[in-house]
């Protein structure tokens, strides 16, 4: 009887015990289908609807930039461009493509290879990628009917501006990370040293996204070429390949034609006023170089340093700034985004006003993409078309621009070292000297032309950008009249004066004695201008020393 009363009893025990380790090992699912079908419920939901939804962007044109009579001086053409991925750009791909294979085919064995062995097989499989990619470029100047040697030199020229972004960028953080140990007063030990280096040396943005190798090409080869960016073809390994020692004879790879080729659609940026000609009056020029007949100039570079111009890469700080010029402006922030979504937000491949106007005005000029949303379900359609940059006006004019240019020009004989300067030790005559001149409107303070030399043209921007950012000496780049301090020279010496007297430090009846240099044992450093030419002085010249009125009109340094 006590049997028999015990077996169901543990039984009873047993079925609870399977029921308990039944709902652990159903806890898990049934709070993550709480969480779901409860507290993520409309995420999901969200998400869902997203994937039955599909989104094509539409083009957009970027804003003019005229001037103060209307005149285009820069605008956006309808253009395609071809780019193509760094790493194939420099060759690494065919390295990188062999190395995978070599993996593939060892399966297994791969981690039981030392890195020799590895290193080895890449260099038996490598030469096969190599030759495709040779085939590739060939391919690429055939149907775009561009040489093969100027594909190649624009090739090298993306590299050697990708690696000076690169060591400028490993020169920032080994500088930023070096201060920052000092300041936290670490030691800078070897491993800190190793640490600072890896993060010196990991690759830059430019070296993981594609490039314009052919940067504006006509809509028919933009079309072919598109074809054969997404055709593919297979490369077989022969008798006597190096390959065929790590890849059996016979055997297929699959590739593209052409690896890592884009064709994007984009706008070229035109300047239409980039060359004016114009006739120049030379009969008012000092005596020396006065000619009475004009000069028949052609200007290039027109404004360049004003416009600025464009980048093709887009950074993080372009983002960046894009967000928070949404932020703090309501009205273009209702405007740009739609469900979510910013109709001008950067995406790879764009143009980015960098500098001048082009950089300053970068956010008002620039366009909205229009957007074409589907649902996949029902096939209903929501269209928000593009819209245009706004154009903006300057207030220069551009052939009074031309004609300062024009002037500036050492050719025209002002802007040279001549024998009446006198004041140029070590330069010789006929020395181009470069500088800035900016005209006035007297009556509202606007800028009516602003010129800096040496100046910049399009043309060398984009064919031979060396001698523009890589002369350290002349730094064309530069736009003198706005981004380089100078000594103020003699228009300041009033308001000097003027504070002297104000402090108390000068009474207007003092006179002050012009010796020549300032400090008494030092007749090489201080020195007043007339002192350095002709080895005198102003007390000397005027025959006593010098009150506040006579130095202003005689310029003198030491009063």
């Amino acid at each position: 009887m006590l049997l028999r009363r015990l077996i169901p009893r543990m039984f009873h025990r047993r079925l609870l015990l399977l029921a308990a380790l039944a709902g652990a090992s159903l806890a898990p699912a049934m709070v993550q289908l709480t969480r779901l079908t409860v507290v993520r419920h409309e995420a999901s939901v969200t998400l869902a609807e997203s994937r039955l939804e599909t989104r094509a962007w539409m083009p957009t044109v970027r804003g003019r930039i005229l001037d103060r009579h209307g005149r285009v001086l820069a605008e956006d053409r309808p253009a395609y461009r071809v780019a193509v991925e760094y790493t194939v750009v420099t060759g690494e791909w065919a390295r990188s493509r062999a190395r995978q294979l070599v993996r593939q085919q060892s399966r297994g064995r791969w981690l039981e290879m030392t890195e020799a062995d590895r290193q080895r097989a890449t260099d038996l499989v490598e030469p096969l990628f190599v030759e495709h990619l040779d085939r590739a470029w060939d391919l690429l100047a055939q149907r775009s009917g561009v040489p093969r040697s100027e594909i190649d030199a624009r090739r090298e020229e993306i590299v050697r501006s990708v690696e000076r972004r690169r060591e400028d960028y490993a020169r920032r953080t080994r500088e930023r990370e070096l201060a920052a140990i000092e300041r936290a007063g670490l030691k800078a030990t070897p491993e800190a040293l190793r640490a600072v280096e890896r993060k010196a040396l990991a690759p830059i943005r430019e070296q993981r996204v594609a490039h314009a190798v052919l940067p504006g090409v006509p809509d028919e080869v933009a079309f072919l070429l598109q074809r054969v960016g997404e055709e593919r073809t297979t490369l077989e390994v022969r008798a006597g390949d190096p390959a065929a020692e790590v890849v059996p004879v016979g055997a297929t790879i699959d590739v593209e034609v052409f690896p890592g080729l884009y064709v994007r659609d984009t706008g070229e940026r035109e300047y239409p006023m980039e060359a004016v000609e114009l006739s120049v009056d030379r009969s008012t020029f000092p005596s020396p170089v006065r000619v009475d007949v004009p000069a028949e100039v052609r200007v290039e570079g027109v404004a360049a340093h004003v416009l600025g111009w464009m980048r093709d890469d887009v950074f993080a700080e372009d983002a960046a700034a894009r967000r928070a010029f949404l932020d703090r402006d309501a009205q273009a922030r209702g405007q740009s985004v739609v469900e979510g979504v910013d109709l001008g937000e950067y995406r790879e491949g764009d143009r980015v006003g960098h500098t001048g106007a082009e950089g300053a005005l970068e956010h008002e000029m620039r366009g909205l993409r229009g957007m074409r949303t589907t649902r996949l379900d029902t096939g209903e359609e929501r269209v928000s078309p593009a819209r245009a940059g706004r154009d903006v006006r300057l207030t220069i004019d551009a052939l009074l621009q031309a004609r300062v240019q024009a002037v500036m020009d050492p050719a025209m004989g002002l802007a040279v070292v001549q024998p009446w300067h006198g004041s140029s030790p070590g330069l010789p005559v006929g020395t181009p000297l470069n500088g800035a001149a900016v005209v006035l409107d007297i009556d509202t303070g606007e800028v009516l032309a602003m010129v800096s030399t040496p100046g910049v043209t399009r043309r060398a921007l984009r064919e031979a950008p060396e001698t523009i950012f890589d002369d350290a000496e002349n730094v064309p780049y530069l736009n003198r009249a706005i981004a380089k301090p100078y000594q103020p020279g003699s228009v300041v010496k009033p308001l000097i004066l003027v504070e002297a007297v104000r402090a108390g430090n000068y009474r207007l009846e003092e006179r002050i004695a012009c010796t020549g240099h300032f400090f008494p044992e030092r007749p090489n450093m201080f020195r007043c201008w007339i002192y350095k030419r002709y080895q005198t002085t102003h007390s000397a010249q005027f025959g006593h020393d010098l009150s506040g009125a006579e130095s202003l009109s005689a310029s003198c340094n030491i009063f």
